[in-house]
């Protein structure tokens, strides 16, 4: 009799909990289709090029006749895309020539299709193929913040001899596994796709996330411009569905030795209250990387926090060339 009330109560508890997700499920469908309605043919691109069949959408700043090196932008793992520069870009040094890209599938660029796989060589392979196109034959200065960096440096690993200068802010060199967002997204049975498009999709949870900076003393408070375009961004069709696909074939990085082997051409930016980038400065000196600068009252985001300050460092190490 004991064992089976046991079983029944074993039962119970699972069909509340099939009910439980049921009801997620069916209401984060119902969200997202009154979120992500915006169809990607209807987007209206100023500026773009197209890379293995993709629209890969970029903006530019400064003088496009500098005879300085040209420096590449690429924005983080956000639904704001290359808009997260914008608050940096009017102190940039407006005499030299800046490529703000969307990195595929990613703001305005066209969302990949479903059968893509973006493993890390892909990524490379399309980095490598975006800079052939938009600055071709020549070497470049490249920022990078965060996911990115990753990006950035397998990159340079295949193609040092391209990049004159690496700026990393916030880097997840030694941590790249994206934390609570990447365990959360991996989760199987829907929830973990119901947490991606939460977490980077639009709406008010979404805003609200996006938003939680404001409460974090001298971090940064995301403008309506940025909510809105955030929103935008967020609602063409297909873009939880290429954070997931990215989510899925990440692939941890070992990027010591390509640390070591270019320490001379990296400089790090990092914020003090960074909980991602914890105290790495010693870990770097080993590597040969001592350009370390740590910009203080800030977290993860010190290109938004403090973009005066950031981008005036950035103006100096490229003026030093």
């Amino acid at each position: 009799m004991q064992r089976r009330d046991t079983v029944k109560n074993v039962l119970r508890v699972f069909l509340a909990l099939v009910i439980v997700l049921g009801i997620f499920n069916i209401g984060i469908l119902i969200y997202k289709e009154n979120i992500e309605k915006v169809e990607y043919s209807s987007v209206q691109l100023d500026n773009f090029i197209e890379v293995n069949g993709y629209k890969i959408n970029y903006k530019t700043y400064g003088d496009a006749n500098s005879t300085d090196l040209p420096t590449i932008f690429l924005h983080g793992f956000n639904a704001a895309a290359n808009n997260e520069w914008n608050h940096i870009a009017p102190y940039l040094d407006a005499s030299k020539f800046y490529v703000f890209i969307d990195l595929p599938g990613l703001g305005l660029s066209e969302r990949l299709t479903d059968d893509e796989k973006p493993t890390m060589d892909w990524q490379t392979n399309m980095l490598q193929k975006i800079f052939a196109e938009l600055v071709p034959d020549k070497q470049v200065n490249l920022v990078t913040v965060s996911y990115s960096t990753t990006q950035g440096m397998l990159y340079l690993k295949e193609h040092a001899d391209k990049i004159n200068k690496f700026v990393a802010i916030s880097p997840l060199f030694f941590n790249q596994g994206g934390g609570s967002f990447s365990a959360l997204g991996n989760v199987p049975l829907g929830i973990g796709s119901g947490f991606t498009f939460l977490a980077m999709g639009g709406g008010f949870i979404g805003n609200f996330l996006y938003a939680l900076g404001c409460e974090q003393a001298n971090d940064f408070c995301p403008t309506q411009a940025d909510i809105d375009t955030r929103n935008y961004n967020a609602s063409i069709i297909g873009t939880t569905k290429t954070f997931e696909q990215y989510n899925q074939y990440f692939e941890e990085q070992e990027l010591e030795d390509i640390l070591r082997v270019n320490s001379d051409k990296i400089t790090v930016i990092v914020g003090e209250n960074d909980g991602y980038v914890t105290d790495i400065s010693e870990q770097l000196n080993n590597l040969g990387v001592n350009q370390i600068y740590l910009i203080k009252n800030s977290g993860h985001v010190p290109h938004l926090s403090k973009s005066a300050q950031v981008a005036q460092l950035i103006n100096n190490i490229y003026s030093n060339i």
